[in-house]
């Protein structure tokens, strides 16, 4: 018998499959306003790129700005009161990817913050485990940096994952490469996967990379293989993780906006 490849699919948590409303910007704007004296909009901070980009603009001390958060944003509050909740496909999304798939969340939400959304709203019972952010020698390592990617293959390998070489795949029988999914809803999670592409390439790794952009706001021209938007976009992302042809090589993004709300066959 052939040893068959392995789906690892890096999936991101908040704003992706957790649906966290305006708390967290309401948190952030008290923040601004408490600690620094500064009156920054809802709509200023939903739309903000990266982690850093209004601290930036508003000449912010970024370690001094994520402790005071931390104090206003309670998660296991906002989740009883229904303030955060999955979106409604996330959880048919979950079940449909973890019966091919070794599922890691990767996240930059710190532990704290990631663990009562994971376990309270029902998502522990399909993931292999999760990656949050690490904590480097001199600075905290969030996405798109490859050690969060390599934190997560090691929860994978934990699990049976045995990254391949290329020139390993004849004499070990192998059918095909490994799949790896990268599924996010911003920035960062597309330039994760693109960072996790070259590592495996530089690597000789038997894996083949493909991002699925989430796109529930903000741009339409981050670098992404996939974009699923519309209704129930994570759907339409399990139809394309479990339908993909492995060897196929996108010359350009593919905008996919998929409608049905039909359960997903094995």
């Amino acid at each position: 018998m052939k040893m068959r490849h392995r789906t690892i699919v890096l999936t991101d948590l908040d704003d992706t499959l957790v649906d966290r409303g305006t708390s967290a910007w309401e948190a952030m704007k008290k923040t601004f306003a408490e600690r620094f004296k500064v009156d920054v909009s809802i709509d200023e901070i939903a739309n903000a790129i990266g982690h850093d980009t209004l601290t930036k603009k508003y000449n912010c001390d970024w370690l001094t700005f994520w402790s005071a958060f931390d104090t206003y944003d309670n998660r296991e509050e906002a989740i009883a009161s229904g303030k955060i909740k999955l979106y409604p496909d996330a959880l048919q999304f979950m079940k449909s990817i973890s019966e091919i798939a070794d599922i890691v969340v990767t996240t930059d939400t710190p532990p704290p913050k990631a663990f009562p959304e994971i376990m309270n709203l029902g998502l522990a019972r399909y993931i292999s485990g999760t990656a949050a952010y690490t904590l480097g020698h001199k600075s905290l390592k969030f996405k798109p940096d490859i050690s969060v990617a390599l934190r997560a293959f090691r929860v994978a390998c934990e699990k049976g994952y045995k990254p391949e070489r290329t020139e390993n795949r004849r004499s070990s029988s192998r059918t095909e490469p490994d799949k790896i999914w990268v599924v996010g809803d911003g920035i960062n999670d597309m330039e994760f996967a693109e960072n996790i592409k070259q590592y495996v390439a530089e690597n000789g790794f038997d894996a083949v990379v493909r991002s699925i952009y989430i796109h529930r706001r903000g741009p339409t021209d981050i670098k992404h293989d996939y974009r699923t938007f519309g209704p129930n976009p994570l759907l339409t992302a399990a139809k394309i993780i479990r339908s993909n042809n492995p060897h196929y090589e996108p010359k350009a993004p593919i905008e996919v906006c998929w409608s049905e709300t039909a359960i997903i066959q094995g």
